[in-house]
């Protein structure tokens, strides 16, 4: 029978096993036993969740596979409570209900019978008598089944709108009981409350509902989240005209209702929009406070020239969050390059951005207000960091604080200038000569060695700039240019912090300079229960100098975090490569600061000898270049190089030779350990050759066996390389932070995983966090380095084949690389030199604060 001779039905019955589990998609093939059938049945769809033991009712149609035979094809299912002691049994065992388990399972039905779950349900002080519980295990049970009764409901709502189920946890877990009710009130409220569930999924459950496709509800909802959506790409903010086309095609909507809409979010802070470039005229720009671009402090209008139904062509339209974040960035880094302890040099202040060609400085002070006043405080300065939780938490905040009250600050655009009390004078820099002297001191006393010019120079900029940016490509001597820089700051006795935005960035930088480096997120002192990063402006860093790792990865909102809590003494250092891929979140703050001419910038270009010896490093630099690499085959087994290429056109044997790599040819020939020591790096994320088929077929033949607990459709086993994928500040582990899982509990549904920072336990919903990690893209993979690397590259990839995403592939690795694929694809990404538009203003913005620029760089 055809699926077009099938009916749809419904089927009653028993999961018996699972035969085939995609965790990419949730697809699963299962034998099934119908109640009303001797046999099994094999039963396939989407069914992400399911457990053997577990009683369902699932609609569909039979339908006759060509190889496998007959097979009900799964359209819908919904979780049943099974009636009689096996089957009760089967499904407590399953691990539905947190704190029963296969043994407790057992128990309870033996003493309880098929009365099992009316005891749970209505009589729960009963499970007193059975061992192994206590009032605390029977709190936990009683939680879980009132928590599956719930989910119940939401499931049968949503499969009444066409919705799968797998959202129903999450739904339950947002709005409790009364989860139906708010989803019938405002459906699209879903998009912005519920982890993992979008616009798209939202939108659905409206038209459902009735809600016209072009009501207001809709047009401004749909507007956000393609506003989010841009920003999960990159960008800061996006041009109203582009923003409407996308509107239109994107979600059908009519252009005068996306300009409407774009208005009434504007209105209700919701949105912000920036009718004049930042380099125009605008209100306040260079006040004697300081104040941003935007209102005037205390005005009730939004941050933002206001906006009409018709927005100009020149208008950009942010995320609220993101518009304070870049402003406030500019307006410190202003204020930051202003010395407030001692004046520069002549020959040093002539030469610094914030200087005019005749050399003397024509700086407005923008950031006037962030340095310590002078004399007794007045009113509007606080003597006290205010309680709880404050405007420069990141940790996501309702819609009224995000968009009500965060914009009514003194600057009206969500951030506070002040500070606490006077802050120490500037420590003293050396100039002339005696800057020249502690050079030559490094050199031959302290470093044994001889610093090359680009090296030289850069101390001497630290040493006379608020803010540098030192930049180079592999083999150029970052590393040996920040040991000298710390040399020296210690010879003068200055306190200096070293951080990277990511663990294992910062323990690399502390491995190659000996001293303590941690995280951006640690150095500010996240506390989730305190509400935010502990250093702000009101308690900055205690330090004379901050030096950045991998500042490439700085996104625009961290960035912001981080500037408002350096001192106006101190002196920032931003070290990176700006040929890598810019920051996986929103913005290019590297970049635009480097193209705004306002800051002092070295950029390393000789490779060192020991470096040049590396077919990495010599690769990496043709690479950046434009020049087709060096393509070594794998060849005998005696050689040893830190690179090769191995030619395979069809995906299928990439796959398989990828796999060989990893679990038997590189440990053999080079010793690397198959899991800890070798990683696999990908452009894309679906796919033969893409991350989430890669971390299937590599479990299977790095970790095969073991304890494991099934959710979500996926597997996690014990010794599994697991990415954490999201920021939890609550555990204090972050997005790209790297483990392996040490323990599983089926009882407890929980799994913890050993960090470089120790252990974390994740939990049911949590769990979503992880991702496996035996192969990342290569967009994950920025900050941190591996001793090998496997990248398998394909013409089919030819979306992301550029020639930065293939740089920074190939400088993650430290001791080996290898490429397996095409080299027709190797030739598309080293020509496609573009590189992918972000929209951002800060550029633009740092030219209107600070004034006259230095030469570009």
């Amino acid at each position: 029978m055809s699926d077009s001779d099938s009916p749809g039905m419904a089927l009653e019955g028993v999961v018996d096993r699972i035969l085939f589990l995609n965790e990419g998609n949730g697809y699963t093939v299962a034998r099934f036993q119908p109640k009303d059938r001797k046999e099994t049945v094999t039963i396939a769809g989407n069914l992400p969740d399911i457990r053997p033991g577990e009683t369902l009712r699932i609609t569909g149609r039979w339908s006759t596979h060509r190889l496998y035979g007959e097979q009900f094809q799964v359209e819908g299912y919904l979780p049943l409570l099974p009636t009689t002691p096996l089957g009760v049994e089967r499904y407590l065992g399953s691990g539905v209900i947190k704190g029963i388990g296969p043994i407790m399972a057992r128990r309870l039905v033996q003493k309880f019978g098929a009365d099992t779950l009316h005891v749970i349900e209505e009589e729960s002080e009963r499970l007193l008598g059975v061992e192994g519980i206590g009032e605390g295990r029977v709190q936990m049970i009683r939680e879980a089944w009132q928590a599956q009764r719930g989910i119940r409901e939401v499931m049968i709502f949503l499969q009444a709108q066409g919705i799968g189920t797998a959202y129903s946890t999450r739904i339950f877990k947002q709005y409790g009981q009364r989860a139906v009710a708010l989803i019938q009130e405002n459906p699209y409220q879903l998009a912005s409350d519920v982890p993992g569930i979008g616009f798209k999924t939202a939108d659905k459950i409206a038209q459902g509902m009735g809600i016209d496709p072009q009501s207001p509800v809709r047009a401004q909802a749909g507007l956000l989240y393609l506003l989010r959506e841009l920003s999960s790409e990159g960008h800061v903010c996006y041009p109203v005209k582009e923003l409407i086309e996308k509107g239109r095609e994107a979600l059908g909507l009519a252009p005068a209702g996306i300009a409407s809409a774009i208005s009434a979010l504007h209105r209700t802070k919701k949105l912000v929009v920036e009718a004049d470039p930042p380099g125009s005229p605008v209100r306040g720009a260079h006040s004697p406070q300081g104040a941003c671009p935007g209102p005037d402090p205390g005005s009730e209008d939004p941050p933002g020239t206001p906006v009409s139904d018709s927005p100009g062509p020149t208008a950009r339209v942010y995320l609220p969050e993101l518009y304070r974040a870049e402003v406030e960035v500019a307006q410190r880094l202003a204020g930051l390059t202003v010395d407030p302890g001692a004046a520069l040099s002549p020959s040093a202040s002539s030469q610094g951005p914030a200087t005019s060609s005749a050399g003397s400085a024509t700086l407005p002070n923008p950031g006037a207000s962030l340095a310590p006043p002078s004399g007794p405080p007045s009113r509007a300065v606080p003597q006290a960091r205010p309680e709880g939780p404050t405007a420069h938490s990141p940790v996501p905040s309702s819609s009224k604080s995000e968009t009500g009250e965060a914009f009514q600050g003194s600057l009206g655009v969500g951030f506070d200038r002040r500070v606490a009390g006077p802050s120490p004078p500037a420590a003293p820099r050396p100039r002339g000569a005696a800057l020249e002297g502690l050079l030559a001191q490094l050199e031959g006393r302290v470093l044994r060695l001889r610093l090359v010019e680009g090296q030289r120079q850069a101390i001497r900029e630290a040493l006379s700039h608020k803010v540098l940016i030192i930049t180079g490509g592999p083999g150029t001597g970052k590393t040996t240019t920040v040991n000298a820089l710390l040399q020296a700051y210690e010879a003068l006795k200055w306190k200096v912090l070293l951080c990277a935005p990511t663990g294992r960035a910062a323990k690399r930088l502390s491995e190659a300079t000996r001293r303590p480096a941690t995280t951006i997120h640690r150095l500010l002192e996240f506390s989730f229960q305190k509400g935010g990063f502990q250093r702000d402006a009101y308690r900055p860093l205690e330090a004379e100098a901050i030096i950045v790792d991998e500042a490439s990865m700085i996104d625009l909102s961290l960035m912001q975090h981080l500037v408002r809590a350096i001192p106006p003494r101190a002196t920032l250092i931003l070290v990176g490569d700006i040929n890598q891929l810019p920051s996986v979140g929103p913005g290019n703050v590297l970049r635009d600061l480097l193209h705004s001419g306002r800051v002092q910038v070295i950029e390393l270009t000789e490779i060192f000898r020991q470096a040049r010896q590396s077919l990495i490093v010599t690769n990496a630099h043709r690479i950046h270049e434009g020049v087709f690499p060096f393509l070594p085959a794998w060849g005998k087994e005696g050689e040893r190089r830190d690179f090769y290429f191995i030619p395979e056109e069809d995906p299928e044997r990439v796959l398989e030779r990828v796999k060989a790599l990893c679990a038997r040819e590189i440990p053999q020939r080079f010793g690397f350990h198959p899991s800890q020591e070798i990683q696999v790096l990908t452009p894309m994320n679906k796919g033969t050759v893409g991350a989430l088929n890669l971390n299937l077929e590599l479990q299977q033949v790095l970790n095969p066996s073991g304890q494991e607990l099934a959710r979500a459709g996926r597997r996690w086993r014990l010794d599994d390389k697991v990415m954490q994928v999201r920021n939890n500040y609550s555990k204090e582990v972050f997005n790209g932070d790297i483990g392996r899982i040490v323990e599983i509990d089926p009882e407890e549904q929980r799994v913890t995983v050993k960090y470089d920072t120790g252990p974390v336990d994740y939990e049911g919903d949590e769990l979503d966090e992880l991702m496996p990690a035996y192969a990342i893209s290569v967009h994950r993979s920025q900050g941190s380095e591996y001793p090998a690397v496997v990248i398998p590259l394909l013409p089919q990839h030819y979306l992301l084949l550029q020639r930065n995403l293939l740089y920074t592939a190939l400088t993650r690795a430290r001791r080996l690389a290898v490429l397996v694929g095409s080299k027709r694809a190797i030739a598309m990404a080293v020509k496609n030199d573009k590189i992918q538009q972000r929209y951002t203003s800060l550029q633009q913005r740092l030219e209107a604060v600070m004034g006259p620029s230095q030469p570009s760089w």
